[in-house]
């Protein structure tokens, strides 16, 4: 994920940090951004990393260990609260914890709602091909959807797929960018 640290007018500074834990990434973050260009935009990256233990990571600041510890204190004070940029921030079914039956309904209630509502042909479509009895297969061009990027279209994508699957109805995605078949 990609983090505006700083805004500026002069050249963009990339930081980059890399722990098992994510509080010591975000503290090496506040601390490479004191030594930035007061001019410079500044883009702040890390990755948690599980290969890279918490000991590994602080034998690199052996006698700076009070830098860090200021950096982690003004991380858990909440410190670290910058604008994410170019990245969406997902959280994939498989990091979130189970569904309840009630919760789970109300999830394929609001998808169904949702597709009902804003594509309601597409919807038609996908019922008609599954009450047709034949094999069940919807072809999309891929700028049918999101075809100016905007996020809402991304969502609204998946959940047309899934809306389909639950009918019953395979989902084909053909063409290219602005290009017809």
């Amino acid at each position: 994920m990609a983090f505006l640290m700083k805004k500026g007018a002069g050249k963009t500074v990339a930081l980059y940090s890399s722990c098992a834990d994510e509080s010591y990434c975000q503290a090496e973050l506040l601390l490479l951004l004191e030594r930035t260009p007061a001019d410079a935009r500044v883009l702040g990256f890390y990755d948690v990393d599980s290969s890279f233990p918490v000991s590994k990571f602080k034998a690199s600041y052996k006698g700076r260990e009070d830098e860090l510890n200021r950096m982690l204190q003004r991380v858990k004070d909440g410190a670290f609260h910058f604008e994410e940029v170019d990245v969406l921030r997902l959280t994939p079914g498989v990091d979130q914890p189970p569904s309840t039956p009630e919760e789970e309904a109300e999830r394929l209630n609001t998808l169904k709602a949702t597709v009902e509502h804003y594509l309601p042909d597409f919807a038609k479509g996908v019922r008609h091909i599954a009450e047709s009895g034949e094999e069940a297969q919807l072809i999309l061009h891929q700028d049918a959807f999101a075809s100016g990027y905007q996020k809402d279209e991304y969502i609204l994508l998946g959940m047309a797929v899934k809306y389909a699957g639950l009918h019953g109805v395979a989902v084909r995605i053909g063409g290219k960018n602005h290009e017809t078949f």
